[in-house]
């Protein structure tokens, strides 16, 4: 082929891939930060459980679905040494499901194990003290109190108030129950700034000072990190000077690790060694501490990494326990492997995440979950759950990063429904760290395999598109005519439109966004949106359609909302070897591939589109506040969904966060629609459908008409105040007001026309990214680029035709 060759060296990385690297990369860091705690048992300073915003369950397939029960995947689960699940985890997730057996307590801000108690202290700033003067030193305070294993309250407790503008952290406790914690204490000087010192305080049960360490001239930059008590009261502090060693309120020992500043936290091990943890360059590092010989030893690398962890804790009889989106596990330094416990989310509870945990003899977990109902963060324990006694139909459910939406209604159904129960199969579980599109490759190379799951979670990882023209998926409609309690007609006709394919419903999602681009009306008046338009006029040299953004991102957006222009979805086909493809890539190509700041002077966003010096604001519409925001905000003016270029007459698409698929090689298709039935209901809340718009009729044009004007802003469960609705982009900030009657009908109006299906694939973006890179970087001309990307999803589509 003409110019592949040269093409391939200079195909550059996927953006999307650069940003996603960049992401990992900071919250590696954050993440780093917040394990201070390992393995005692610790939150935030003011006690606050970091809730899981995210969790993820692995549950396989029984009965019903032979094809995927015991299999392995397509992608091995385990290529990857980062990876945070095996295959045997994967496919046999019953042997890790727990159930929720007791609630010990409510407002767990910190916990910690010894022999005989469970220890909860509650950290809580109370703002209202300082003027109220409740507490003796005005608003910090900490609540501890003690429970047996079987969750009953036991002798002792008390209650510690300091000024509120201390912080205390690092909560933990030794074998005899007395708890030790750093203390940090601020000042501020005039014309100097703050100072802090730390002291590490233990009290025993009762609230009696048991040992204190005061750090008096420390300097500026002194910082303790985390401690460790021993059972013969000496104090182990990581202090950015290193390891520092205390008896009696003395300091005796200083080791100096690596680089002080790197570390981070550290545990004890099994062994009496100490794990301490660094910032690493790409991930972190860990350092073995032999205190009494005083011997470092460089820890040889994990089969785990902290990006796939979101805490840690100290072991019992395990070095340690990892706690990860996917579930609970064990883990001993030196070990090749590390072992799971427990699955997210928990069978009779939705609940997707646990910090401080302990592992009982008896195979119980305690730990602390966040409870969404009440926002307690809760202190509960956990047992296996049996299913010796389940003889339910078993129906899976695929996909990859599985929303809580459908998380929490799993739960509900497999509480309620009594002929079927479903599992989980979430192939997010075998990302590895720098390729998060390992488990959609997972997912799709069982499904073409003939290991299809009953109901499949539909969006941007899953190549669903393909499985409708390949005639995998059932049509909805069927299921809809047999139940009296559904009517299409209540339902926005563009989505449905969108999310069919030859009159056959295969997906349907209860929430969905607008990708469009806007612009005022009168400039585009009687004008349209189609290429030949967007060459003619926004061409012109007096003003640019889109401003300064960069070939790839306008790319992205053209593509993904107007892909139908190139292929047949139908008979996965495609024509981007022609004349109008070659144009329009050539008019991105005159778009910018860097950003200039080297421009003098700033103005406010709007400026450039109130001034018709860009013509055209791209835009996810989300919420009609969005609507609103570019109206009556960024343009000033009444605006127009022109969208992008295109050779049909809609330049917009839809695109929707999740929807849901039945299989027709489920065997229990009925049992399938009973669980996605629900989903359809016209009264479903913003709590389902996320930040998107309600499919529902009656949902999408209430919330038409509800946007702008004014909204309640809460200051406490019951406290709050009715305030505008604001767009601060601009000059000043814009009060964004509600639309009239005819406004409302026009904008629905126009929405209901917008009835393209994105395409948001992430192999076919990769493809174009890949193979148009090295045309807009000036290596081969608009022909070359065209000819190489129709063979390249030309040879995509064909994996789909030959399965």
């Amino acid at each position: 082929m003409k110019g592949n060759e040269e093409r391939k060296k200079y195909s550059v990385w996927n953006i999307k891939y650069i940003l996603i690297m960049t992401v990992i990369i900071i919250v590696g860091v954050l993440v780093l930060g917040s394990l201070s705690g390992c393995g005692k048992g610790k939150n935030d300073a003011d006690g606050t459980q970091t809730e899981n915003g995210q969790g993820t369950d692995e549950n396989g397939i029984e009965a019903g679905n032979d094809a995927l029960a015991g299999g392995k995947s397509g992608t091995d689960a385990t290529s990857g040494t980062d990876n945070a699940v095996t295959d045997d985890d994967f496919y046999d997730p019953d042997a890790y499901a727990y159930s929720l057996k007791k609630k010990i307590c409510g407002e767990a801000g910190n916990v910690l194990y010894n022999d005989d108690s469970i220890i909860v202290c509650n950290v809580k700033y109370d703002y209202d003290a300082i003027d109220d003067n409740v507490y003796p030193d005005n608003g910090l305070s900490i609540d501890v109190s003690y429970y047996d294993y079987d969750g009953n309250k036991q002798d002792g407790g008390y209650t510690l108030y300091y000024d509120y503008s201390d912080g205390v952290f690092d909560i933990n406790c030794d074998k005899g129950g007395n708890i030790y914690f750093i203390r940090m204490m601020s000042s501020y000087i005039e014309y100097e700034g703050y100072s802090y010192a730390y002291e590490i305080a233990g009290y025993d049960r009762y609230g009696e000072l048991a040992q204190c360490v005061i750090f008096e001239d420390s300097p500026s930059d002194y910082v303790i990190k985390d401690i460790i008590t021993e059972d013969d009261g000496r104090i182990f502090a990581l202090t950015s000077e290193g390891l520092e060693i205390f008896e009696d309120g003395e300091a005796v020992d200083k080791i100096r690790i690596g680089d002080p500043g790197e570390l981070s936290s550290f545990y004890r091990l099994r062994n009496g060694d100490l794990a301490v943890m660094s910032y690493g360059v790409d991930d972190y590092d860990i350092t073995i501490v032999n205190t009494e010989s005083r011997k470092l030893t460089s820890a040889d690398s994990t089969p785990f990494s902290f990006m796939n962890l979101y805490d840690t804790s100290e072991g019992t009889d395990t070095d340690l326990i990892l706690l990860a989106d996917n579930g609970v596990c064990t883990y001993n330094m030196g070990d090749a492997g590390y072992k799971k416990i427990m699955s997210f989310p928990v069978y009779n509870e939705f609940i997707t995440g646990l910090t401080d945990v302990h592992i009982a003899e008896n195979g119980d977990i305690y730990g602390i979950y966040y409870e969404g109902d009440t926002g307690d963060n809760i202190l509960g324990i956990f047992s296996p759950y049996d299913f010796s006694n389940d003889k339910r139909k078993v129906l899976t459910l695929a996909g990859v990063d599985i929303y809580d939406d459908i998380y929490e209604r799993v739960v509900d159904f497999n509480r309620d429904n009594k002929e079927y129960r479903i599992k989980l199969l979430d192939y997010a579980d075998m990302h590895i760290d720098t390729d998060y599109t390992t488990g959609a490759e997972a997912l799709n190379d069982d499904i073409l395999s003939g290991r299809t799951p009953d109901i499949l979670q539909a969006g941007y990882y899953t190549c669903f598109r393909e499985y409708m023209a390949m005639g995998l998926l059932a049509d909805q409609k069927h299921f809809i005519e047999r139940d009296n309690d559904i009517s299409l007609d209540d339902y926005a006709p563009n989505v449905i439109e969108a999310l069919s394919l030859d009159d056959k419903l295969y997906v349907y999602a209860p929430g969905f966004y607008i990708n469009t681009a806007f612009a005022k009306s009168y400039n585009i008046s009687g004008m349209g949106n189609s290429l030949g338009a967007y060459l003619s006029v926004y061409g012109r040299s007096d003003a640019g359609a889109f401003g300064d953004v960069l070939k790839e991102t306008l790319m992205y957006n053209i593509f993904r909302s107007t892909s139908g222009d190139y292929i047949d979805w139908e008979s996965l086909s495609c024509d981007f070897d022609n004349v109008d493809f070659k144009k329009l890539i050539s008019y991105v190509n005159t778009y910018p591939k860097d950003y200039d700041y080297s421009s003098e002077g700033w103005n406010y966003y709007a400026y450039d589109y109130q001034n018709d010096l860009t013509i055209c604001e791209i835009r996810t519409l989300y919420d009609i506040d969005s609507y609103l925001e570019a109206y009556q905000g960024v343009f000033a003016s009444p605006v127009t969904m022109v969208g992008y270029p295109t050779l049909g007459d809609v330049g917009s698409s839809i695109g929707f966060d999740y929807g849901l698929a039945v299989f027709n090689s489920s065997a229990y298709k009925d049992g399938a629609w009973s669980f996605i039935k629900p989903f359809y209901d016209t009264d479903i809340s913003e709590d389902i459908t996320g930040n998107g718009l309600p499919v529902a009729k009656k949902g999408l044009e209430a919330a038409v008409r509800g946007a702008g004007g004014m909204q309640k802003i809460y200051y406490g469960d019951d406290d709050y105040e009715w305030e505008p609705r604001y767009y601060s982009g601009g000059e000043e900030p814009i009060e964004l007001k509600k639309l009239t009657d005819k406004e409302c009908d026009a904008l629905i109006e126009d929405i209901y026309r917008i009835n393209r299906l994105e395409c948001d694939s992430t192999a076919l973006q990769t493809i174009m990214d890949e193979e148009l890179s090295g045309y807009f970087m000036g290596a081969y001309d608009a022909s070359t680029a065209a000819e190489s990307l129709q063979e390249k999803i030309t040879e995509y589509f064909d994996t789909f035709k030959r399965s």
